[in-house]
């Protein structure tokens, strides 16, 4: 039965179930297939918060996309052409840098940045994500030449 007819034997009155005295699966309590053809529409209806990292979806795959500001489902969609779906990705915990990624992070952004006033926004954002930034800030020195 199509999701139309459904919605229509509501309206009327009708129940969808031939017999509405037996759940969609009596074995889980009525939670069968109805139960979680519920629970995905609720989740499909509900929207995401903003959010800077999402997962867009292509009819061939899937890619990781980040926006500078958080964006909300909608603009993610919007900005990516062709993606048929998106998903926000949730934060991952930070942790604290360790004494030598925290020393290593300051050379490579001193680096990267000579004026001291980005130089310090900067330290401070590879601080909070100390494995990303190294990842980064290691293969600009290494596209630019720098010595590590």
């Amino acid at each position: 039965m199509t999701l139309a007819a459904l919605i229509r034997k509501r309206e009327t009155g009708k129940p969808a179930n031939a017999n509405p005295a037996n759940p969609a699966n009596p074995a889980n309590g009525g939670q069968g297939k109805a139960g979680t053809l519920a629970t995905l529409a609720t989740l499909a209806l509900a929207k995401p918060e903003p959010a800077w990292r999402w997962l867009m979806h292509y009819a061939d795959g899937y890619v990781e996309i980040r926006f500078s500001p958080e964006v909300s489902h909608a603009e993610a969609l919007a900005k990516c052409p062709g993606a048929i779906a998106a998903e926000p990705i949730p934060e991952t915990p930070a942790r604290k840098p360790t004494e030598a990624e925290a020393a290593e992070l300051s050379r490579l952004v001193s680096l990267a940045y000579p004026d001291e006033t980005d130089r310090a926004e900067a330290l401070a954002a590879a601080l909070a994500d100390p494995g990303e930034a190294l990842t980064c800030y290691r293969a600009i020195a290494d596209r630019e030449g720098k010595v590590q």
